[in-house]
């Protein structure tokens, strides 16, 4: 799982543009997703957000799971985590229906905990 991660971070990271390689990690963690802890998720999101290789349409069963899996895991993640596993599904998709109503305000809660702060919400983000 973690390894599926950093692969894809550091192709993104290095803007390496090869969208079947991006498929199949996005194949390849989809399947393992549940192994996968908040940073991991955080930079599996940013990778496919950055390189936009990734696209919601062809793999909505990825962004699906990534989703519920980053929800249940919402507690686990830190600030840094949470700012970038937002960036990227704001960025994934600009529509807020990407996750549905009730991750949204978890989501929102997690962030307004997180910073101190009730003003940014998710459909704040979605908007940028």
């Amino acid at each position: 799982g973690q390894a599926i991660s950093n692969a894809a971070w550091a192709l993104a990271t290095a803007r390496h543009e090869n969208p079947r390689l991006f498929s199949a990690l996005a194949q390849a963690a989809a399947a393992n997703i549940d192994r996968l802890g908040a940073l991991d998720l955080s930079n599996l999101a940013w990778a496919f957000a950055w390189s936009s290789q990734v696209p919601v349409a062809e793999h909505p069963a990825f962004y699906s799971r990534l989703g519920s899996a980053s929800l249940v895991r919402l507690s686990d993640f830190d600030g840094g985590s949470l700012s970038n596993l937002a960036w990227a599904l704001a960025v994934a998709s600009p529509s807020p229906d990407v996750l549905d109503a009730v991750a949204a305000a978890a989501l929102s809660e997690r962030l307004a905990e997180v910073h101190g702060s009730t003003a940014l919400n998710v459909g704040q983000l979605c908007q940028v």
